[in-house]
C-alpha cells in the first residue's frame, strides 16, 4: 500500500496522503492543523516535516473543546488498512525524529474508520521521553479496554528510530494478534478483539498540549518522518485451504460408532463440523466421532477448514441410521412345572378331567348293580 517513497516529492505525498485528520483540522489537543508549508511539507531530504508554532492569540477551540494555541501539521493515508481473510497480515512501520518537550504530543497511529475503538498507537509521546504503545478495544467509547507498553527513548528527538506494528489475523476467529516493535525489537503483544474486516485510518499526527501538558513550548518544534511503509502479506507456508479428501457417506444402525474425517491442505488450519447446517459444539478437529448413535444423529454433515488465507467447505456426508428393533421376550412355558397362570390352568384342567373320569366310572357301576 505504501512503499516508503511517498515523501520523495510533494506530488507523491499528496497522491498517497491527505492533509489534516479524516474528520477535520482539530482533534483532542491544542493545535489546529494547517494543510500547507511550513507546518506540513516535504523537504529536499525526502522526508516529511511537521512543525508546531505557538500563536500569539488563540484561534478558537478544537472539536473536543481544547483552546487552539498552535498551528501544526497532520496527515493520513488515503488508502485504508483492513485485516481480512484475503489480506490477513499487515506490517506498518516508519522512521521518526520526535520532540519530547513538555506540551508536545506526536503520534503514529491507526484508528477505526467507522467507529472508535479500535485503535493502535505504535508511537506516541506525551511531553517526555516515554513512548506509549497502546491498543484500545471495546464496543464504543463507553466500553474501553486499554493495553499499554512504555519504552523510554532518551534520544527520540535527535536520532532516527523505527516504530512498527504487525496485525495478524487469528485463523478461525474475528480477532487479530497485534505485535509492537521499536528498532526491530519486539516490545509487546496483545489481541485486537473483533478487528476482522474493520477498516482503519493510518495517521501521522503532531498535536500539542492536551494529554502532554499545558502550556506547551514557546519556540517552534519539529516532527520528522521518513520510510513509512504499509504492506500486507500472508504468513510463510500459508495457502488458500483446499479439500483433498471429503468426508464419506455412512450407513449405520442405532448403537453403532460414527466416524467422519476430512483431509485438507493450506497450513495452520482450524476446523468446524456442522450437522444440517448447524455447528456442532466442540467438533473442531479434522475428524468427528460419536459413539452409540441413534436415529437422531442421521443427517447431512459438513466441515469448514479455515486459515488466515481463507476457508473451504467440504461436500456433504450423508449419515443414515437404521433403528434396530429388539424382539419381545418369549411367552412363559405352559408345562405343569412352569410358574405363572398358564401352568396353573393346565394343572387345574388335568385335575378336573381326572375327577370327571372318576365320577363317570362310579356312575356306571351303580347302574350295573340296579
Amino acid at each position: 500500500m505504501l512503499d516508503g517513497t511517498e515523501f520523495s516529492n510533494t506530488t507523491a505525498y499528496e497522491t498517497a496522503y491527505a492533509y489534516n485528520y479524516p474528520w477535520g483540522d482539530t482533534h483532542n489537543g491544542g493545535a489546529r492543523m494547517i494543510a500547507a508549508a511550513p507546518f506540513n511539507a516535504i523537504n529536499t531530504s525526502g522526508q516529511l516535516d511537521f512543525q508546531a508554532v505557538r500563536l500569539a492569540t488563540p484561534d478558537g477551540v478544537s472539536v473536543q473543546g481544547q483552546t487552539i494555541n498552535y498551528y501544526s501539521g497532520t496527515c493520513y493515508a488515503r488508502d485504508q488498512i483492513t485485516v481480512t481473510t484475503t489480506t490477513p497480515n499487515w506490517v506498518i512501520k516508519g522512521d521518526f525524529q520526535i520532540p519530547t518537550v513538555f506540551g508536545t504530543w506526536p503520534a503514529f497511529w491507526i484508528t477505526g474508520v467507522n467507529n472508535w475503538p479500535p485503535e493502535a498507537d505504535q508511537m506516541e509521546f506525551k511531553g517526555d521521553t516515554t513512548n506509549w504503545q497502546n491498543v484500545v478495544n471495546g464496543r464504543d467509547w463507553t466500553d474501553l479496554h486499554w493495553w499499554t507498553v512504555n519504552t523510554i527513548i532518551s534520544d527520540a528527538y535527535t536520532a532516527w528510530h523505527n516504530y512498527e506494528v504487525h496485525l495478524d489475523l487469528i485463523p478461525g476467529t474475528t480477532n487479530i494478534t497485534i505485535t509492537m516493535f521499536i528498532d526491530d525489537v519486539q516490545t509487546g503483544q496483545t489481541t485486537g478483539a473483533n478487528w476482522l474486516n474493520a477498516p482503519l485510518w493510518l495517521i501521522l499526527d503532531f498535536q500539542t498540549e492536551g494529554a502532554s501538558g499545558t502550556p506547551g513550548p514557546s519556540n517552534t518544534v519539529y516532527f520528522r518522518a521518513k520510510n513509512v511503509i504499509v504492506q500486507y502479506y500472508r504468513a510463510e507456508g500459508i495457502t488458500t485451504p483446499a479439500i483433498a479428501q471429503h468426508p464419506k457417506n455412512t450407513s449405520l444402525s442405532s448403537g453403532d460408532f460414527l466416524s467422519l474425517s476430512v483431509t485438507a491442505t493450506g497450513g495452520d488450519l482450524s476446523y468446524q463440523w456442522s450437522k444440517d447446517g448447524t455447528a456442532i459444539s466442540g467438533a473442531t478437529a479434522s475428524s468427528y466421532a460419536k459413539s452409540s448413535v441413534t436415529v437422531a444423529d442421521a443427517g447431512s454433515y459438513t466441515v469448514v477448514a479455515t486459515n488466515s488465507a481463507g476457508s473451504v467447505t467440504s461436500s456433504v456426508a450423508a449419515v443414515t441410521v437404521t433403528a434396530v428393533v429388539t424382539p419381545p421376550p418369549p411367552p412363559p412355558s405352559s408345562g405343569s412345572g412352569g410358574s405363572g397362570g398358564g401352568g396353573a390352568l393346565s394343572d387345574w384342567f388335568i385335575g378336573a378331567l381326572a375327577l370327571l373320569t372318576l365320577l363317570r366310572t362310579g356312575f356306571s357301576q351303580v347302574n350295573r348293580k340296579r
